[in-house]
């Protein structure tokens, strides 16, 4: 299930997922994209040299990362037609902006947001084993 806002002006590319290929693809570039649910395709079978993450890079990685406060502008569409985003303030990495690379898609254009999410909970796993082993003796 997939809804675009402003009855889907901006455009829209889906592909689907095989077996056998993998392929996901899905692209608008108008004011948004509203589904059930969004995942993004995990398995080892289409991943190569996987690593844990270093709970220090991962640190360093959100440390430098700036977190900004928006709005965001109107868009217009192929045939010059305004189309009104949301009017409420945002909130997000600007990647022109003292966002990581390693948090940039390959396109410059967007950000990653699951490289952003697992960098994130590597960073709480690993402040959660801190405060646990300071307060392991205190009830």
């Amino acid at each position: 299930y997939h809804k675009e806002r402003n009855g889907g002006a901006g455009g829209t590319f889906w592909g689907n997922q095989t077996e056998a290929n993998f392929l996901n693809v899905a692209k608008t570039n108008a004011a948004g994209l509203e589904c059930t649910t969004l995942t993004q395709t995990s398995s080892e079978k289409i991943k190569k040299d996987i690593e844990e993450l270093d709970s220090d890079e991962a640190l360093s990685l959100i440390k430098n990362t700036k977190i900004y406060s928006y709005f965001l502008r109107d868009q217009v569409d192929e045939d010059g037609n305004k189309i009104e985003v949301s009017k409420k303030r945002q909130f997000g990495t600007v990647i022109e902006r003292e966002c990581p690379d390693e948090f940039v898609s390959d396109d410059g254009n967007s950000v990653n947001l699951y490289s952003l999410l697992s960098a994130t909970i590597r960073v709480v796993q690993k402040q959660q084993e801190q405060i646990e082993r300071l307060t392991g003796g205190i009830e």
